[in-house]
């Protein structure tokens, strides 16, 4: 096993309120307590001049697509939110294991080249959270897992 290597180059990510309450509502009236993963999706958003980030909303719950002002088609990085129904559960979930679970998928969707067929396996949100559904309180540890570009070999194909 590698050591996980915590880079600063990671995408900015904006989480607006409206995600958090989506989701709550959603804990509340069909979740309830189960813990099962979630998919989440992320919209890109590129500023003209300025680094380009992903936003999170209260539409990035549902499986719906839709489309941007206009009519044109966003872009959205897949995501996975894995929600603790105790502060005790969240704080024992091994951060490390999660993310070496997270980076060897991305490892081996490399390796069998099945990335090639789905482009978003090479770029995943991870968020572990525990919501507080009483005092709408949310604690969340938030992960962009990726390969380190430096321990990438690139050979010419004969």
């Amino acid at each position: 096993r590698s050591k996980m290597d915590y880079s600063g180059d990671s995408p900015k990510l904006l989480i607006d309120i409206s995600f958090w309450l989506e989701f709550f509502k959603l804990k509340l009236n069909e979740l309830k307590l189960d813990e099962s993963p979630l998919a989440i999706k992320a919209a890109y958003s590129a500023a003209y001049k300025q680094n380009s980030f992903l936003i999170l909303g209260e539409d990035c719950l549902t499986k719906e697509k839709k489309t941007a002002l206009g009519g044109m088609a966003e872009s959205f990085c897949q995501g996975t939110l894995l929600n603790c129904n105790t502060l005790e559960i969240f704080e024992q979930k091994s951060r490390d294991e999660l993310l070496q679970k997270e980076g060897a998928a991305i490892l081996e969707s490399v390796k069998n080249r099945s990335w090639l067929e789905d482009v978003s396996k090479l770029n995943h949100i991870l968020i572990l959270s525990y919501a507080d559904l009483k005092s709408y309180k949310c604690k969340y540890n938030l992960a962009f897992p990726t390969i380190p570009l430096k321990s990438v070999k690139i050979r010419k194909s004969q």
